[in-house]
């Protein structure tokens, strides 16, 4: 994946999160770069070693929208809603009996592995919530 395209993901998973209830406020980060690389730690050294052009595009990629929080220790946190979007997506694509059983009582189940189509289909157009459309790249509640 190119930087270009994980910006346009990151400007389509805030309208997504907005409408599945979504309100958290993401904003056009100021620093250059991404909040969440999308690849390993290993893949980002062997990129800045053999690719190092490819490796300054996600150091330069900038505007991504973010949201960022302090916790009780005075720490800074946050993430891209893209990353946003792919935890919302995570969670609501298990199955309705997820969380019932004994198996929760013995320490829970695996997380079910997500499969390719699901993957791919993560960021398709149609994952708008039901009542929402999309209206020149921006989501838009349907007014009957």
């Amino acid at each position: 994946m190119n930087p270009r395209i994980y910006k346009k993901q990151a400007k389509r998973a805030v309208q997504l999160l907005r409408s599945h209830g979504n309100t958290t406020k993401y904003r056009p980060s100021s620093e250059p770069g991404v909040t969440d690389e999308p690849f390993s730690w290993k893949r980002g050294k062997w990129l800045r070693q053999h690719r190092p052009a490819e490796y300054s595009l996600w150091q330069r990629i900038g505007s991504i929208p973010e949201v960022s929080w302090q916790d009780f220790d005075g720490e800074w946190d946050g993430h891209d809603s893209r990353t946003g979007w792919e935890r919302h997506y995570d969670h609501a694509r298990l199955p309705s009996d997820y969380w019932e059983g004994p198996e929760w009582e013995s320490g829970g189940k695996p997380w079910p592995r997500m499969t390719t189509s699901q993957r791919m289909g993560m960021w398709r157009h149609n994952q708008i919530a039901p009542g929402w459309q999309w209206r020149g790249g921006r989501a838009a509640k349907v007014v009957p």
